[in-house]
């Protein structure tokens, strides 16, 4: 009986840490989104403008007045969120990507190739989706052990 219970939470945690860190990638995908259109760094703020030289080139081809990192839309579509193990970082496989978030001698930086604040590890949104988590999985498990017949002491 022990074992069959010890399976079940087994079960239970591996699935609802699954949803979670779903729930966190999904969380953090929309917000590195809703920054970049808004022009925003991960923390937002508002990205460096673009120089007097760059307006002059993208307004000669045609993409100017327009968004300062979105001219043809292609670095956007690229940006995604990978997790490996229990590494989650944002990536793009668009050449120019890395150098547009670290900036360069003749550019600023326009950070959007990395983890806000917020979802860091002592982070608020973080926080509460870790107290989302441990409450569904509690619930979870004390559900599981009525449901096993054993009657769980309250407090």
């Amino acid at each position: 009986m022990a074992n069959k219970i010890q399976d079940k939470f087994k079960k239970i945690v591996r699935k609802e840490y699954k949803d979670y860190k779903k729930n966190f990638t999904t969380v953090l995908k929309n917000k590195v989104l809703t920054n970049f259109d808004n022009e925003e760094d991960v923390n937002g703020k508002p990205f460096h403008p673009l120089t007097g030289t760059t307006k002059k080139l993208r307004r000669e081809k045609g993409t100017w007045p327009g968004k300062i990192l979105n001219e043809t839309g292609k670095l956007r579509k690229s940006l995604k969120i990978k997790t490996k193990n229990e590494i989650i970082s944002i990536a793009s496989n668009v050449s120019y990507a890395q150098e547009l978030n670290d900036g360069r001698e003749d550019m600023k930086p326009r950070k959007f190739l990395e983890i806000p604040d917020s979802l860091s590890k002592k982070g608020v949104d973080r926080k509460r989706l870790f107290n989302e988590f441990e409450n569904k999985l509690l619930q979870k498990l004390e559900q599981a052990l009525i449901d096993s017949g054993f009657t769980p002491k309250k407090g």
